[in-house]
């Protein structure tokens, strides 16, 4: 599986953006197949998971990345859940809880789901589950920013920094 074009997720509008000024968020209540479905909210309907190997000569590892499907198309969260190993426990666990728990439920309760996640069955067996809840919580996160249409520093308290150094 692919993550498709992880760069159709674009910033809010800003001062120095003027290219999204009229987008829209999306209505987290909007009808999906509005002829069938009337009124109906979104749901989640599985995950696809995507593994790749880094051969940089300053940062070899695996990365695992996920990407948490909904009802309507063309809409998904992006997490990561790298576990620097272990890669095969980490997507049996996060394909696991899309298919014994987030399937059919309302990506908008991400702190619903976070809770019964860690407090669930599995939630104390360590690194390789608290790994793959942290990618699903990241999902959730941008599942709930493309639908309300803001970045999710704007949900977690807004811009801390102007700009900032990166590197790739």
């Amino acid at each position: 599986s692919t993550l498709g074009s992880v760069s159709r997720y674009t910033p809010a509008p800003s001062a120095t953006c003027c290219k999204y000024a009229n987008r829209q968020p999306r209505n987290p209540a909007k009808r999906v197949n509005s002829d069938r479905n009337e009124g109906r909210r979104m749901k989640i309907t599985g995950i696809e998971t995507i593994r790749f190997h880094s051969r940089h000569h300053n940062a070899r590892r695996n990365w695992l990345l996920l990407k948490l499907l909904t009802d309507e198309p063309g809409l998904y969260g992006i997490g990561e859940a790298s576990p620097l190993a272990l890669d095969n426990e980490v997507d049996s666990v996060l394909h696991w809880w899309t298919e014994n728990y987030l399937k059919g439920k309302d990506p908008l309760d991400s702190e619903v789901h976070w809770t019964a996640m860690h407090q669930g069955l599995l939630a104390r067996t360590g690194r390789i589950v608290s790994t793959a809840i942290s990618g699903i919580d990241i999902a959730l996160w941008d599942l709930r920013g493309k639908i309300l249409g803001v970045p999710v520093y704007t949900l977690l308290g807004g811009a801390r920094a102007k700009r900032l150094r990166v590197y790739a």
